[in-house]
């Protein structure tokens, strides 16, 4: 059953103009990770406006698998892109062709994840074909294995979010 606070972050997540391609998206993410359903709510979750930059989220273990935000005001006016993007990888999963030139890095969850990396980049650019770069998409599913524990706090997954998943 979901809580009050999740109720409210799901109507305002219901209210923005991304939430079908920020769902898609994070239904190929789960398909990517190999995040088997019955652990749903357990080893990994989906929350909705966790925060006032972030409309979904994807958590496994502790770690922030994934995000779709709202970018500042300061970095949106390089790509004039009002969303991004951010998966965490391990990096020397990527590959030797290394990480996509329109994708920025920085250190990642290495607290969790041995070699991990955060990737940033244009929702617009990536939301559609990230996990299509099997080096990338098979990067985003070793980390979400390395990063595989129980959650910390069960309220990392919003109940009300499955219907939007199912479908």
């Amino acid at each position: 059953m979901a809580t009050d606070i999740q109720q409210n972050k799901f109507d305002k997540f219901q209210e923005s103009q991304l939430r079908h391609e920020a769902i898609e998206f994070v239904k190929a993410a789960i398909a990517a990770a190999g995040l088997a359903e019955s652990e749903r709510g357990v080893t990994w979750g989906v929350t909705v406006c966790p925060d006032n930059e972030t409309i979904i989220r994807l958590n496994v273990g502790n770690v922030a698998q994934l995000s779709v935000q709202t970018r500042r005001a300061a970095s949106r006016e390089s790509s004039g892109n009002r969303f991004q993007v951010i998966v965490a990888v391990c990096k020397e999963a990527v590959g030797w062709l290394g990480i996509p030139g329109s994708l920025r890095s920085q250190e990642g969850f290495i607290r969790w994840v041995d070699d991990s990396v955060v990737l940033i980049g244009d929702f617009d650019s990536w939301a559609n074909r990230l996990f299509k770069k099997k080096r990338l998409a098979l990067a985003f599913a070793q980390h979400a294995r390395e990063a595989s524990k129980r959650m910390p706090d069960s309220n990392w997954h919003n109940p009300l979010v499955n219907r939007l998943l199912d479908s």
